[in-house]
Order: structure tokens, then C-alpha cells, then sequence
């Protein structure tokens, strides 16, 4: 399961217990970069093209708590990835 957060100017993605921020989109697909990209240098990134999802690099830190109340869940396919 994917959340989507509602936000028009700072949009994000929560999957697999990490977040992302929207880094570039075009018509049908985005690209995601790790939240902690600037404390951390976290390389992590998430892909998504319509309904499929991919996962690229490993987190170089734990998972935040994130709080789902205000996330859209979507159902999404999991491509391959190489951060597991």
C-alpha cells in the first residue's frame, strides 16, 4: 500500500514507511526523492508511471513516524527494485 498525501504545493509519497517529496512530473510519471534527502544525503528514490511503483536505492537511516490521517492509501505495483 502507497498514501498519497493531498497537498498541491509540497506533494508526497509514503511507501514502505519512508517519505518522499515530489523531485520531477510530467504526464504520466514522477519521480520521488527521499524526505531526509538534505540531513542525511539519503539516496533513495521512488518512481511512479500511472499505477506502478518503483523503488531505487537503499534509506541510509531509520523510518520517521509518520502520521496516515490525512493520506490517500492507493494500491500500486511494486516493480522491481533494488533497495530491498
Amino acid at each position: 500500500m502507497v498514501y498519497f498525501g493531498r497537498a498541491r504545493n509540497h506533494p508526497k509519497v509514503v511507501a514502505r514507511g519512508y517519505e518522499y517529496m515530489l523531485h520531477y512530473k510530467d504526464q504520466d510519471k514522477a519521480r520521488w526523492r527521499c524526505k531526509n534527502i538534505s540531513k542525511t544525503k539519503c539516496k533513495s528514490r521512488l518512481h511512479t508511471i500511472g499505477r506502478h511503483i518503483k523503488v531505487l536505492h537503499m534509506h541510509n537511516h531509520e523510518g520517521p513516524i509518520i502520521n496516515y490521517e490525512n493520506l490517500v492509501p492507493t494500491m500500486m505495483i511494486l516493480l522491481k527494485t533494488d533497495a530491498d
